[in-house]
Parts: structure tokens; C-alpha cells; sequence
């Protein structure tokens, strides 16, 4: 038989006991491994901290530094704000102000030269005016149309437009010195004389169509288209 070992226990050992111990063993290892993760995980936490205090530090020492500077007012900034609109109103209608105002001064310069072209033409329509020749005193023309004796020729009677319509159909020199004046009743004795007068210096023969006064005694009548004797 083999002689027995001098460390060799008296007794047998028992596998519960050694198990026992393995598991508190385990057991105690697994908490130390959690302490030590735990101690890793404060140590981060301790220096995230710190970090996190060294920066808060700085923005305090900012922080503090800026407080020392004045405040700004707003108020005006605010006033400025309110009256934006009613300020953005006032320029465009400045603007629009000073549009019209070039278009006026555009159309001032245009009104001045057209008026000087006018009052050239005024000259000269005045020159030929005074120049011309009027086949009887008093007629003329102006902006309105013709004139007589300073009256628009539509608005003077019938036998001054009569007498001056004769005197201007005989103020040629034609071949047939010959004059038809309808509506002669409309001409009063005086006019009919003016026209005879005229017609004896110019040397034409008038043929007037009347029926008034002594007309018949110094003319001839013709009805129907046949001609009747003074009596008829």
C-alpha cells in the first residue's frame, strides 16, 4: 500500500462544502466586479461632472462679465416697429408723389412749347388776317368761323347774311355777271337797295326770288313755270 500523505486530512472532505465555497466565492467575485464597473462608471460620471462645472464656470465668468454692461432700451426700436407701416405708407406716397411731380414738370414742358407753337400760329394767322383782303368791310374769321362786324356770321339776320353772301358771289370778275338770290323776302328795303347799289357798281344782273312790298310792279312773275305779266 502506498504510505499516505503528510498534508493529507484526517477526515474526508466534503464536495457540498468545497461547493458552498465556490459559490460564495462566485457570489462575492460578482459583486466586486459590480462595485468595480459601479466605481468605473462614477469615475466617468465624476469627470463628466467636472467637465460640465468647469464649462458652467466659464458661462458664469461670462455671465458675470455681461452683466456688467448696460442694458439697451428698446422702446425706441419698439416705436420704430409700431409706426412701420404708417412709415412704409409715407415713402411710397413720396415716391408717388415724386412720379407726379416729373410727369408734371414732363407735361409742363410739353404744355410751354406746344403753347409757343399756339402763339406763333396765333402770329401768323394774325398777320395773314390783317393782310388779307375781304370782299366786304367788317368780315373776318376767328377761332369759331367767320365773322361779321365782329358777330359770328350764323348768329346775325338773315338779310346781313343775305347782303353778305351777294357781295362776296360778285367779287369776281367771271364772264356771267349773273346773281340768283332765293328767299329775297327775307331781305328788308334797305337790304334790297345795298344789293342793287352793289350790283349797278359791280355790273351784275340779279334775279331775287320775292313777293313782298312792290316786288311785283318791278318785276316779273312766274307760276307754273310760265311767266305772267306784272298784272297777272
Amino acid at each position: 500500500m502506498p504510505k499516505p500523505a503528510a498534508d493529507l486530512p484526517a477526515e474526508k472532505v466534503s464536495a457540498t462544502d468545497i461547493l458552498d465555497e465556490i459559490r460564495e466565492a462566485d457570489a462575492h467575485n460578482r459583486s466586486v466586479e459590480r462595485a468595480r464597473l459601479n466605481v468605473s462608471a462614477i469615475e466617468n460620471q465624476i469627470r463628466d461632472l467636472e467637465a460640465e462645472l468647469v464649462a458652467a464656470r466659464a458661462a458664469l465668468d461670462e455671465a458675470a462679465e455681461t452683466s456688467l454692461a448696460d442694458l439697451i432700451d428698446t422702446e425706441p426700436m419698439r416705436a420704430r416697429l409700431r409706426d412701420v407701416e404708417d412709415i412704409n405708407d409715407a415713402v411710397r406716397a413720396a415716391a408717388e408723389y415724386h412720379e407726379l411731380e416729373a410727369q408734371l414738370a414732363r407735361a409742363a414742358d410739353y404744355h410751354a412749347a406746344a403753347q409757343t407753337n399756339l402763339d406763333d400760329i396765333d402770329a401768323r394767322k394774325r398777320a395773314a388776317l390783317a393782310e388779307a383782303v375781304f370782299p366786304v368791310d367788317g368780315l373776318s374769321v376767328d377761332e369759331e368761323g367767320i365773322t361779321f362786324n365782329g358777330i359770328p356770321f350764323s348768329q346775325t339776320n338773315s338779310a346781313a347774311r343775305r347782303s353778305v353772301a351777294f357781295a362776296i358771289a360778285t367779287a369776281g370778275n367771271p364772264k356771267l355777271r349773273l346773281v340768283i338770290v332765293k328767299d329775297g323776302d327775307l331781305l328788308d328795303e334797305k337790304s334790297v337797295e345795298a344789293i342793287e347799289a352793289m350790283a349797278d357798281e359791280r355790273g351784275y344782273t340779279v334775279l331775287m326770288e320775292r313777293d313782298r312790298d312792290q316786288s311785283r310792279a318791278i318785276g316779273f312773275t312766274i307760276v307754273d313755270g310760265e311767266l305772267q305779266d306784272a298784272a297777272g
